[in-house]
């Protein structure tokens, strides 16, 4: 699929999306409705909601992009600050190894990290202090 609901995946279907809009012969007002076509999961749903109208203009792939940022950007800014909560609150287990600890503890600041990068977010360097 062009563009992917899994995880991770979404910011590199756009790139994908742009690049087959260089190389395509398709007019630009039947662009929107093949790239539905490639589409599975969540992604393909919310393409179907859109009216074919708004789809088959020559900005149809534009509002197609849009609405799929509305429903995929808002879940990777969520997963971030689920990451972050779950990094804060983290504490040290009763009977866990030190060496045990300090790896799930660094694992969870690399998960805030990836997730940071994906978003571009640079405001979030609070809850990044180091709780050990």
């Amino acid at each position: 699929a062009v563009v992917s609901t899994q995880s991770g995946h979404y910011g590199r279907g756009k790139k994908a999306v742009k690049v087959w809009q260089l190389g395509t012969t398709a007019k630009k007002t039947q662009q929107a409705s093949r790239l539905i076509g490639f589409m599975n999961g969540r992604a393909y749903e919310a393409a179907l909601q859109i009216a074919p109208a708004e789809l088959g203009v020559e900005t149809g792939v534009d509002k197609l992009i849009t609405e799929l940022d509305s429903l995929f950007l808002k879940d990777a800014t969520h997963d971030l600050f689920m990451a972050i909560e779950d990094f804060e609150h983290y504490k040290r287990p009763e009977g866990v190894a030190m060496d045990l600890y300090v790896r799930d503890f660094e694992q969870k600041r690399k998960k805030i990290d990836q997730l940071r990068k994906k978003e571009k977010s640079t405001d979030c360097d609070s809850a990044l202090i180091p709780l050990l």
